[in-house]
C-alpha cells in the first residue's frame, strides 16, 4: 500500500497478490480506514484504489513528498488524484 495523508484524509493505493479476488469494496475501504487510524487517529477519510495508474501515481507523489519542501506543488496533485475516487468515512 501507498498512502498520502493530508490534513483529515488519506489518499491510498493498493498493490493486490493474486491471493486476494475481490475488489475495493465499502468492506475494504472501511479495513484500509482502521489500519490508517491506527498510525494516525486523525484520519477521518480515506480514499482508496487498486487501479495500477492511480497506484503508481500516487506512489510517484509519496516519493516526491520526501524530497518537497512545502506542499504548494504536492496538493493539487493529490486533489487530481482524488476526483472520481469514492472517500470512505464512518
Amino acid at each position: 500500500a501507498y498512502v498520502i495523508a493530508y490534513e483529515d484524509t488519506a489518499l491510498v493505493g493498493l498493490e493486490m497478490n493474486s491471493q486476494y479476488q475481490g475488489t475495493v469494496d465499502e468492506r475494504l475501504e472501511k479495513m484500509v480506514l482502521g489500519r490508517v487510524q491506527t498510525i494516525e487517529k486523525s484520519i477521518t477519510e480515506a480514499a482508496v484504489t487498486d487501479e495500477e495508474q492511480k497506484v503508481q501515481s500516487i506512489r510517484s507523489l509519496s516519493e516526491k513528498l520526501d524530497d518537497a519542501t512545502d506542499l504548494s506543488q504536492i496538493l493539487p496533485m493529490m486533489e487530481e488524484l482524488m476526483q472520481g475516487m469514492n472517500t470512505y468515512s464512518e
